[in-house]
C-alpha cells in the first residue's frame, strides 16, 4: 500500500542525487584526463630530450617535473574514485534503506495489522529482483561518463588547427626558456642584418 511509496521515496532521492554526482564525475573525469595528459607529456619530453638532460645534468629537475605531474594526476584520480565510491554507496543503499523504511512505515501506518513473515519475505523477494539492475546502474553510468569525456576530448583534438612541432620545443620546460621564440628570433636576425635587396 502506501508504505511501498514511502519506501520508494529513497529511490527518488538517490535518482535526484545521481544527477549531481554525474555532473561532478564528468568534471572530475575531465580534470583527471587532463592531468594524465600533462604527466605523459612531461615524461615524453624527458625521454625525447634525455641526451640533453644528461649533458647538462638536469636529471633532478626533469625527474621533479615528472613526479610533480604524477602527484597532481594521483590527486585528481583520488578525488574521482572517492566520488565513484559515494555513488556506488548511494545505489547500494537503495534496497536495504527502501526495505527498512517500507517495513517501518507499514508498522506505523497499520498498527492493527502486524507485519507477518509471509508479507515481509514477499516484499524482500520482490526487492531482491530489483537489486541486480540497481547494482548495475553505477557501472553503466561510469562508462557513459567516460565515453562523454572521451568524445569531448576527441572533438577538441580534431578541431585544432594544424601546427608545426619542432623537436626542440620539448626542452623549454626544463631550462625555463621558450626555445621556439628564440629560434624564430635567431632566424629573423640574419634576415634583418642583410637589409633590403639591391
Amino acid at each position: 500500500g502506501v508504505s511501498v511509496f514511502i519506501g520508494l521515496a529513497w529511490m527518488a532521492v538517490v535518482i535526484l542525487l545521481n544527477q549531481v554526482t554525474m555532473h561532478l564525475q564528468s568534471k572530475l573525469e575531465d580534470r583527471q584526463q587532463t592531468k594524465t595528459d600533462e604527466r605523459v607529456r612531461k615524461a615524453t619530453e624527458a625521454i625525447s630530450a634525455i641526451q640533453v638532460i644528461k649533458c647538462y645534468a638536469w636529471e633532478e629537475p626533469a625527474t621533479e617535473k615528472v613526479e610533480e605531474a604524477r602527484r597532481a594526476e594521483l590527486l585528481a584520480m583520488w578525488r574521482l574514485y572517492c566520488l565513484y565510491t559515494v555513488s556506488e554507496c548511494l545505489w547500494s543503499s537503495v534496497v536495504p534503506v527502501v526495505t527498512a523504511v517500507m517495513f517501518a512505515s507499514y508498522s506505523l501506518l497499520n498498527p492493527e495489522e502486524p507485519l507477518t513473515a509471509a508479507t515481509a519475505f514477499t516484499a524482500i523477494a520482490l526487492l531482491g529482483m530489483v537489486q541486480e539492475p540497481l547494482f548495475a546502474i553505477p557501472g553503466v553510468l561510469n562508462v557513459v561518463i567516460e565515453a562523454l569525456v572521451a568524445s569531448r576530448r576527441l572533438e577538441r583534438l580534431l578541431v585544432l588547427p594544424e601546427a608545426q612541432l619542432p623537436s626542440t620545443t620539448c626542452l623549454g620546460s626544463f631550462c625555463g626558456r621558450d626555445l621556439t621564440s628564440e629560434a624564430a628570433e635567431a632566424e629573423a636576425t640574419p634576415a634583418a642584418a642583410a637589409g633590403p635587396a639591391d
